[in-house]
């Protein structure tokens, strides 16, 4: 039988089966199952399917152990050969065997295999139950977890929220993930800075994840370029609007913070730029046009210019000098001032003070 075994691992499916085609004499039960599993192993490659089955109804017969491989080379061969049926039955089965488990990681990869090929959608209701799945809380919420991303792909946002919030009550590293997902999640939906003080709350539960702590320091500094801002310095909503739209993802709060600056400075020569960043990151359409309009009424403006005709001249290139040196400067006072007051989470989860409400 191992013969037969390292003939198939070898791909030569031929010679296996010669070499076991005695399967049915092994006495022992488990030795039994495990040869007749090659001899399906070695007709997916060669067919015919009636074989396949035939040899797996066997293993199972023999050894009940066996119906979890079993069920995963039905999968794997549903795969193979574009037959959704035959998936769904596979991974339906698999799901209801609590021994599956121990596939989790392989199920999970084949899944992800077939989302490129077939779509998130199709994997998604190839997964129906599988907040039931008769695994252990550990495996059952990674395959969640997997789920609602999918869905979320898949432009089913309902679902994805369901099974990751689901995923989030837990504990453990997995219930971190789901955390550190929805925060990415909800902050392409925060269009006003108190919003965030709902993520940092997600947030906190995860402080041992490397994700939740970027974010929750992404907050922290864009909520301390804000309050530079509205203490006079106001080319810190500029900073502020950068690190939401490049380090948070929140592009619709990156946009307001654009146009807090326009509305700070009506007067300023970057007045053209924020106006085009807050255009490009709108996603309303009215006010899309309104940002169009106040577009409309400066002309002059270097920026307005170089972005209808593509001319860039002498002054663009002072003003983004000029800009990028007020922003690094701001950039710097923000960072000496954060950590003095011990304000950033520290690499290791821990935080040097209380985070503020």
């Amino acid at each position: 039988m191992f013969q037969g075994a390292v003939a198939v691992e070898m791909g030569d499916p031929g010679k296996a089966l010669g070499l076991l085609d005695s399967v049915s004499q092994i006495e022992n039960r488990v030795l039994r199952a495990e040869g007749y599993l090659w001899r399906a192993r070695a007709h997916v490659e060669m067919g015919p399917a009636s074989e396949v089955w035939r040899n797996l109804d066997a293993a199972r017969k023999a050894d009940a152990s066996f119906s979890a491989p079993g069920n995963l080379l039905r999968l794997q061969w549903g795969v193979r050969s574009a037959d959704t049926a035959m998936v769904f039955q596979g991974l339906q089965a698999l799901m209801a065997n609590s021994d599956a488990r121990f596939f989790g990681d392989s199920i999970r990869g084949l899944l992800e295999g077939v989302a490129e090929v077939w779509g998130p959608d199709t994997v998604v209701r190839l997964m129906s139950g599988a907040e039931r799945a008769d695994w252990s809380r550990s495996e059952r919420d990674e395959l969640l977890l997997q789920r609602g991303r999918l869905a979320h792909r898949a432009g089913r946002t309902a679902l994805a929220f369901d099974d990751t919030e689901r995923v989030a009550g837990g504990v453990g590293e997995t219930a971190r993930d789901a955390r550190v997902q929805l925060a990415k999640w909800r902050l392409r939906q925060v269009t006003q800075l108190a919003e965030l003080r709902t993520i940092r709350a997600l947030l906190l539960p995860a402080v041992e994840s490397t994700g939740a702590r970027e974010i929750l320091n992404g907050i922290r500094r864009v909520e301390f370029l804000v309050d530079m801002a509205l203490n006079g310095e106001s080319r810190a909503y500029f900073a502020a609007a950068e690190r939401a739209r490049e380090v948070l993802h929140a592009d619709a709060l990156a946009g307001a913070l654009f146009l807090a600056y326009a509305d700070s400075d009506a007067d300023s020569p970057w007045l053209g730029k924020a106006l085009l960043a807050a255009r490009d990151l709108s996603g309303v359409p009215q006010q899309h046009r309104q940002i169009e309009l106040r577009l409309s009424r400066v002309p002059q403006s270097a920026y307005v210019r170089y972005a209808r005709t593509g001319e860039s001249g002498d002054a663009l290139a002072l003003l983004e000098e000029r800009l990028q040196s007020a922003l690094t400067d701001i950039l710097g006072r923000m960072e000496t001032e954060l950590r003095a007051r011990r304000l950033l989470l520290l690499d290791s989860g821990t935080r040097e003070s209380p985070p503020l409400t």
